[in-house]
């Protein structure tokens, strides 16, 4: 991956090359795979500001082992946020800064790393960028569009400033962006010696030849206790197509609800929202976008979701599936409403979310901002609890010999 803005991308009706940019990084770091998820394209300046203020806080809650890349195109921008940034050294977050210029005073004795450039717009290093492995592994990255004479000068709202870009929480990304700072830093380091290229192979465990879609089911077991006493003729769940232990619980219990409640189950495959692809075919996308049967996701490329309904099925209960277009719990909800949902059931994670969620609106704040729809929480050991139905709180709580009733 050539981490910059080449001819080819300039030559895309894009006069900035930076969504040719996007989709050439994007094709070269799925190496074959899923689509890159965790991804969010932005080309407003505040709310770029905005998401790296949330990185800042975010890096600064958690500062023991924490990571922060950062690109400020001139040192300039960096001594402009000396106050920000010596809270963040003071904290013992790694630092690693970037920009034309030395490095200002205030990092001396510090610990952190500047490394000074030569002027290059074209060169992603030479961009407004944050990228942290740790606390929470995110990547932001805004280019900026500004004439040249504007170009680095002044604060991003400054008029006539402009910036496309992208945020990402998907380790493909980050992991080859660090590779390539770390690069950088190491040439910057030892400028003397021949610093090899390195190597843009995926970690092997980034690499994933087939997906876990299994889905739990508890067999021969008495459902009774697991009746609600509302009528529930629909659920939605939400699922994902990686195999990840907590939605592989979650569509285990959903189903169990679901055979109890005879009602039927609809799964909400979230990692369907990219900015980067569309899960449905361009000619009558239309048409396409509505609540699916297992049969209709195999032309669509989710196999996957496909055999988790299939799974279902054999328990006897009917499954459908959504694919979302747009991120984002509000989009959540007006599914429920086309699709006559009754009961919506959230994963634990998504109470309180990771950072990126949270910015995304996947949050259960948010769903209940916009769903007049009953939701419940459910954990990893099955225990489900209400979040705005019921005259009194309950939860449905599993135990040694199976579920037991409705607890007050």
């Amino acid at each position: 991956m050539e981490w910059a803005i080449i001819k080819e991308d300039l030559s895309h009706p894009d006069r900035n090359g930076v969504e040719r940019f996007i989709e050439r990084m994007e094709r070269s770091l799925r190496n074959g795979g899923t689509p890159i998820e965790g991804f969010q394209f932005l080309n407003s300046p505040l709310e770029m500001l905005r998401f790296t203020r949330e990185i800042e806080e975010e890096i600064l809650a958690s500062p023991e082992g924490s990571d922060l890349y950062v690109g400020f195109q001139n040192s300039e921008k960096l001594e402009g946020e000396r106050n920000r940034y010596r809270k963040i050294l003071e904290a013992g977050v790694r630092t690693v800064g970037f920009g034309v210029g030395d490095a200002p005073d205030f990092l001396a004795g510090t610990g952190a790393e500047w490394v000074s450039l030569p002027m290059d717009r074209h060169l992603l290093v030479n961009q407004w960028f944050l990228v942290s492995a740790n606390p929470v592994p995110i990547a932001f990255v805004g280019w900026e569009i500004s004439c040249d004479d504007q170009f680095g000068v002044g604060g991003v709202t400054q008029r006539g400033k402009g910036f496309e870009g992208f945020v990402t929480s998907d380790p493909r990304v980050i992991t080859a962006l660090v590779d390539y700072l770390d690069h950088l830093r190491e040439g910057a380091n030892k400028p003397d010696d021949e610093v090899a290229d390195p190597s843009w192979e995926l970690p092997s465990e980034l690499k994933m030849d087939t997906e876990d879609d299994s889905v739990p089911v508890m067999m021969g077991r008495d459902h009774s206790d697991l009746r609600l006493n509302v009528p529930v003729r629909r659920i939605l769940a939400v699922t994902d197509l990686h195999g990840s232990a907590e939605f592989n619980r979650l569509r285990g219990w959903a189903t169990e609800l679901a055979i109890a409640n005879a009602s039927q189950l609809v799964l909400f495959e979230m990692s369907a929202a990219s900015y980067l692809v569309n899960p449905y075919p361009e000619e009558d996308r239309r048409q396409w976008q509505r609540i699916l049967t297992w049969r209709e996701l195999l032309p669509l490329g989710r196999a996957p979701l496909a055999r988790q309904l299939a799974r279902i099925q054999a328990r006897g209960i009917e499954a459908h599936a959504i694919l979302p277009s747009t991120h984002g719990f509000k989009h959540l909800a007006r599914w429920a409403e086309l699709g006559d949902i009754d009961l919506i059931l959230l994963p634990i994670s998504l109470v309180r979310p990771g950072l990126l969620a949270r910015l995304r609106g996947y949050s259960l704040v948010t769903l209940m901002e916009h769903t007049d729809r009953m939701v419940m929480v459910v954990a990893a050991n099955g225990t489900m609890c209400p979040a705005n139905f019921g005259d009194d709180l309950f939860s449905l709580q599993p135990d040694g010999a199976g579920v037991r009733s409705l607890v007050a």
